[in-house]
């Protein structure tokens, strides 16, 4: 094998564990024997370790291929943490940057590499991996690959043609959802080699899921909120709700916040913080939130509205009870949800003389010329777009979003990227301007007693932090090292509010725009499907709930889980019957032989139940049931 350490090891020095979960061994050896591997591990079910473990364990670099900026971020943060060198490409960063972190993979400097598949692509990017000594590549989010998933990206049915650059790399394909058409679209468009599949089970015992229809939501929430302890997280369709809900349950002496995309950098982080360290019992969130928190000891986990597709709905859910633990996962929907997911279906495929236009605007604003503009990241704010040119905000949302399928450009939140710094002026230049300059010279010494290594590499840095150490404010350290950036002392990357926008290929005419009908009619058909999967589980009475999720992913389950509200309420049912036939058997034992004295007798009692209940007598020899009135016991 061309592995050079145990990699029981390096699961107990790094994570301290000392045991895997299921399937991990088995997936590590065959990626250390450079096998191509499939492997569908569900919600907190151990993916990353699946690909880190053999990535130390190996000589050179592991290329992750991502989706999810935040994620990416969120890892790396942890192997640095673990003293694992790690590094990320992404939108908005500077190409100094980014030749950097190249430069540190060609010299063997970095173990682990995490890029979008947009970024995989760009010439730059494969040129410099040529150079470097790949020991796999990790696909997470692999069902994104397949127009049949929940979450489709063309870009991600690119990514084999890596292989005409490094062609004996194996690969490695990650998901935590997928049915078997998304597993045999992973193989084939990836062009894995015989790939060993791995399916660790998708059932999560100690979730009880729960489904109910209220006429009122929120004392619903309360009343939910009343019987279950400890943390939770509650789900809402809009940033509008999540305030309005979080709003409500302060009111009711609950510790609450709300959490979405267009809050600031800063208010995002003090919020998961808060949540994080238990000092909120709740995080009312859009689906911003939540995607690669690791936090165990979640209760619950509330959805307020119908879920667009069962692989969402049980990636958000199953972020409850990571623990092992009893935890639940609550579904409020009511008739109103299937309106708005109605509307959503019609509003999510506009016609090709509004993309068109919407792209038109998309150059204009950023003022991008004709074939120019490939891989090249701006700063979007989309509510300001829209109000510029006077746009149907859903409408836009959802043109902006066919688009990004085409494979034109990608939207990326990147909220928690901090401020950057590199000092790119020699030390004796830099020095002169200190002895010119007292403010510069006070705020270069506290950025070099402070930061390391800001000659060689970026460093992430707090304008705050500074400020405070400097009597000053943020504002002001802001303007100084503006100031350093334009006199090319330093490259000075200042925190993003905002998403970026890159674009994967040069502006075209507008015109030159083409959406395949075949393939919007394609996926307008998988949409429709997966509402109607998420419809049938929410509104399916007679099906648990546990084995509902288990069958749409072709996971097969002999027995119902005992404990979601059907199988409850089933045995809730059973228990009834069996009382109300004690007190039949009781009755016509004292005499009663008449139906409509059983009725008088059992008033409180559904005449329907009464019924029900007499005749599984009659099938059991109990009695004899004639024309419906005269009952005669044996």
């Amino acid at each position: 094998m061309s592995f050079h350490y145990n990699y029981y090891e390096i699961l107990e020095n790094y994570w301290g564990y000392t045991e895997f979960r299921s399937n991990q061994e088995q997936i590590i050896r065959d990626v250390l024997e450079k096998k191509d591997v499939i492997a569908l591990l569900p919600t907190g079910g151990g993916k990353s370790l699946c690909y880190q473990v053999p990535a130390i364990a190996q000589d050179g670099v592991t290329i992750v291929v991502s989706p999810l900026i935040a994620l990416m971020m969120d890892q790396v943060k942890d192997l640095l943490d673990r003293g694992i060198k790690a590094d990320l490409i992404f939108s908005g960063l500077s190409s100094k940057e980014i030749d950097i972190k190249l430069d540190n993979c060609v010299h063997g400097n970095t173990k682990l590499l995490f890029l979008s598949p947009e970024r995989l692509m760009s010439e730059l990017v494969q040129a410099r991996i040529s150079r470097m000594n790949v020991n796999f590549i990790a696909v997470d989010e692999a069902h994104c690959i397949s127009e049949w998933g929940h979450d489709f990206r063309p870009s991600y049915r690119q990514i084999a043609e890596i292989k005409s650059v490094i062609p004996n790399v194996n690969i490695l394909a990650l998901t935590a959802s997928a049915t078997s058409e998304v597993v045999k679209d992973i193989g084939e468009i990836l062009t894995l080699n015989n790939p060993e599949v791995y399916r660790s089970s998708f059932d999560r015992p100690n979730i009880t899921y729960i489904v109910r229809h209220p006429e009122k939501k929120y004392e619903k929430i309360a009343e939910v909120l009343k019987s279950i302890s400890g943390v939770g997280l509650i789900y809402a369709n809009s940033r509008k709700e999540t305030q309005e809900i979080s709003k409500f349950l302060r009111k009711i002496g609950v510790r609450s916040d709300f959490y979405h995309a267009g809050l600031s950098n800063d208010e995002r982080t003090r919020k998961q913080n808060a949540w994080m360290q238990n000092e909120l019992t709740v995080l009312v969130s859009t689906s911003a939130f939540g995607m690669g928190i690791n936090k165990g000891d979640v209760r619950f986990v509330i959805h307020t509205d119908l879920p667009n597709s069962l692989e969402a709905y049980y990636q958000e859910s199953g972020r409850a009870g990571r623990d092992g633990n009893k935890a639940f996962a609550i579904l409020l929907c009511d008739e109103l949800d299937k309106l708005k997911q109605d509307k959503l279906i019609v509003n999510s495929f506009p016609d090709i003389q509004f993309i068109r236009r919407i792209y038109q605007a998309l150059m204009n604003y950023f003022q991008i010329a004709e074939g120019s503009g490939e891989f090249e990241s701006y700063p979007f704010d989309f509510y300001d777009f829209a109000r510029t040119y006077e746009l149907d905000v859903l409408k836009s949302y959802h043109a902006l979003n066919v688009l990004q399928k085409e494979n034109h450009f990608t939207i990326s939140d990147n909220y928690r990227l901090k401020s950057r710094l590199k000092i790119i002026a020699s030390r004796q230049v830099l020095y002169e301007h200190q002895v010119k300059n007292p403010r510069i010279n006070a705020l270069v010494t506290n950025l070099l007693r402070s930061y390391s290594g800001l000659f060689d590499e970026y460093v992430t840095i707090s304008e705050f932090k500074i400020g405070h150490q400097l009597e000053t404010s943020k504002v002001e350290i802001e303007k100084l090292l503006e100031l350093l950036h334009k006199q090319e002392l330093m490259d000075y990357v200042k925190q993003s509010e905002t998403p970026y926008l890159t674009l994967s290929k040069p502006r075209i005419k507008s015109s030159h725009i083409k959406v395949s009908r075949a393939l919007l009619s394609n996926r307008k058909k998988q949409v429709i499907k997966q509402v109607k999967a998420a419809r049938k589980y929410s509104y399916e009475d007679g099906l648990c709930r546990r084995y509902s999720l288990l069958q749409y992913f072709d996971e097969e389950s002999s027995k119902s889980c005992g404990n979601c509200d059907v199988c409850l309420e089933q045995k809730r049912t059973l228990k009834d019957m069996k009382l109300l036939t004690d007190k039949v058997k009781t009755l016509l034992s004292q005499g009663i032989s008449d139906v409509n004295e059983l009725y008088e007798e059992l008033s409180d009692q559904d005449r329907g139940s009464i019924m029900t209940c007499l005749r599984s007598l009659v099938d059991d020899d109990f009695c004899v049931l004639e024309n419906d009135v005269v009952i005669t016991s044996k």
